[in-house]
């Protein structure tokens, strides 16, 4: 896969002497980045993030740059066993995710001038992804955090993932993680939260964080011994072969 991003680069750069086209710049790292994502179970993050900020470096404002590198830094959170370090990670793709919305010059004014749900009316298709990864970052910092110590944080939460398409996957997961994440008293559900995280988790039947999700914030605080007990050994059966992966399986069950 990553032969393939080199591949294009030669393509782009290659053919004629014309100065390349910053576009078709950008689309062959953008390429490269992904085929780098891909190979991550065998090269590791570090690898696909060295590959994701060469185009960065090229277009740092640009959306497809913006919602990846946020992807990235949460990944980097799940797959560490060092609860502060996963906690600032996941700040960082927070931190990432707000950066890929403000670069939109109109958006930035709103949320300045008249807080993030005026702002998020003026949200451009393009930045969706930003706004659904910014809002599993930004659910997955306030688990990290402490639930109650993130309560502030929760309307802002809300106004992302009711501003975002209803069949978007990651946003539906974030709101299916929310649940579970949020205190009761401020809405928490562990029963809806099971039962979305299930959906989640069927959606990608392979992923060990979403089973692991559902696990740690849904099944275990109902407590039922045989599911909690059934869900183990499903996510233990499962093969880890990325990062995040095997670091949400360690964190879960400790293994």
């Amino acid at each position: 896969m990553y032969r393939r991003g080199v591949w294009i680069t030669w393509l782009v750069l290659g053919c004629g002497h014309r100065a390349p086209d910053p576009a078709a710049l950008l689309a062959a790292a953008l390429a490269r980045a992904d085929a780098a994502w891909e190979e991550r179970g065998t090269t590791g993050l570090d690898v696909a993030g060295a590959a994701l900020l060469e185009a960065w470096r090229l277009s740092p404002d640009d959306p497809e740059v913006g919602w990846r590198l946020v992807r990235w830094r949460v990944a980097e959170g799940l797959a560490t066993d060092d609860h502060r370090a996963a906690r600032s990670a996941f700040g960082q793709a927070r931190e990432q995710g707000v950066a890929c919305l403000d670069a939109d010059p109109l958006f930035r004014q709103q949320r300045e001038a008249r807080g993030w749900e005026a702002a998020l009316e003026v949200l451009g298709p393009e930045r969706a992804a930003c706004a659904s990864w910014l809002a599993m970052a930004w659910v997955r910092w306030a688990g990290a955090l402490g639930p109650e110590a993130s309560t502030l944080d929760l309307p802002t939460i809300d106004a992302i993932l009711t501003a975002t398409d209803p069949d978007d996957d990651v946003a539906d997961w974030a709101g299916a993680l929310l649940l579970g994440v949020r205190p009761r008293f401020a809405g928490g559900d562990a029963g809806r939260a099971e039962r979305e995280l299930r959906v989640a988790a069927q959606r990608e039947p392979t992923s060990v964080v979403r089973w692991c999700d559902l696990y740690r914030w849904a099944v275990l605080p109902i407590g039922e011994p045989d599911a909690v007990d059934a869900l183990a050994q499903r996510i233990r059966s499962l093969p880890a072969d990325v990062p995040e992966d095997q670091g949400a399986r360690r964190t879960t069950l400790g293994d």
